[in-house]
């Protein structure tokens, strides 16, 4: 039996921002790593890294839910949320920031 499956939405969370930001950002080749803060990085062969640090993402979504996640797991939601609005099939999301 053959499966079929249909991209409907676009989610992206990245430390360039939004789909139209990281488009930008690939076509001029620009780089959005920047130092490493939150551990030692001495023993790493890099100091730098790609970290998202708007916070706004996680706005739909409340504080106690967040913290109850790891970060990896916010940001996947975040991106989720985002790829259900770009498809206009998630018409029933609301949140208080937008």
């Amino acid at each position: 039996m053959e499966r079929k499956a249909v991209i409907t939405g676009i989610g992206l969370i990245t430390p360039s921002g939004t789909l139209s930001d990281v488009w930008e950002t690939l076509l001029c080749g620009q780089s959005v790593a920047s130092p490493i803060e939150t551990f030692d990085t001495s023993l790493y062969p890099t100091s730098k890294a790609g970290i998202v640090t708007d916070r706004t993402i996680f706005a739909p979504f409340s504080p106690r839910l967040l913290k109850r996640m790891d970060r990896f797991a916010c940001l996947a939601l975040a991106a989720a949320h985002q790829a259900l609005k770009d498809s206009g099939l998630g018409y029933w999301l609301s949140s208080p920031a937008e």
